[in-house]
């Protein structure tokens, strides 16, 4: 049965991912060393990157009395943004529960301790990734202000004090997916196909902790690497799953 569920899930996340990816808006001002927009925005840190970011552009240290010229594409932006976030709330749910049967068909009845706590991980992430989510609505809705400010919904401060929410969930969600699959390996090695596939999650999963701990101080290209590897870790669980095994977990 946990087979069948984490397929039946990988199959699902793979539907949303495809359908988030034709959201993704083209030309958005990303920061250096980004290349991917829901990721550029996800690891933003201050307002002025966050402004930046859709094409808006504010004084420093000065609030925002207005945008005379707000570009249509800004607009574009901040929609294409807010129904990416939107599509999140189901995969947040998918991709966590992915990891939880995953890691319940990998372990079966054995080293309990081990799995119960890669689905604390799995939990971790859904929570996190939550506030994550919040966080980027509430950022992206005070730029919607922009043509009518207001200091309650767009002054920098405001959008600053979301960035601190976001920066925490950020950091501790993509610390637990990677960490989950990492701690996967410890559960009983299948053979043949499954085994050599296990192995190179496992080492993908040492790669992207690896690239979350460099993207700390040093943001951009670690990050990409990071969602990289990530959505590899993902993809070469759902291949150990669908790959069949005459010893095969039910």
């Amino acid at each position: 049965m946990n087979r069948k569920i984490t397929i039946i899930a990988g199959i699902i996340l793979l539907i949303l991912a495809i359908i988030i990816q034709l959201f993704s808006p083209k030309g958005m001002k990303l920061q250096e060393g980004f290349s991917t927009p829901i990721i550029a925005f996800e690891f933003v840190r201050t307002p002025e990157q966050v402004y930046s970011l859709f094409g808006l552009e504010i004084k420093p240290h000065q609030p925002v009395e207005r945008c005379d010229e707000f570009p249509s594409r800004s607009q574009y932006w901040i929609t294409a943004m807010d129904a990416i976030n939107q599509l999140d709330a189901p995969f947040m749910l998918i991709y966590s529960g992915f990891i939880a049967f995953l890691a319940a068909f990998r372990f079966g009845k054995q080293k309990r301790r081990l799995l119960y706590a890669v689905l604390g991980l799995a939990a971790t992430a859904f929570v996190f990734d939550l506030l994550e989510n919040i966080a980027l609505l509430n950022i992206a809705d005070a730029l919607k202000y922009c043509k009518n400010w207001s200091p309650i919904h767009n002054e920098p401060e405001q959008i600053r004090s979301w960035l601190q929410t976001l920066v925490i969930a950020t950091h501790v969600k993509w610390a637990a997916i990677p960490l989950a699959f990492a701690l996967m390996q410890w559960a009983e090695e299948p053979s043949g196909f499954r085994k050599w596939a296990r192995r190179v999650n496992t080492a993908l999963a040492v790669s992207a902790l690896i690239a979350w701990v460099i993207a700390i101080p040093f943001p951009g290209i670690a990050n990409e690497i990071l969602g990289a590897t990530v959505s590899l870790c993902f993809l070469l669980g759902f291949i150990e799953a669908v790959t069949p095994s005459r010893n095969a977990r039910s």
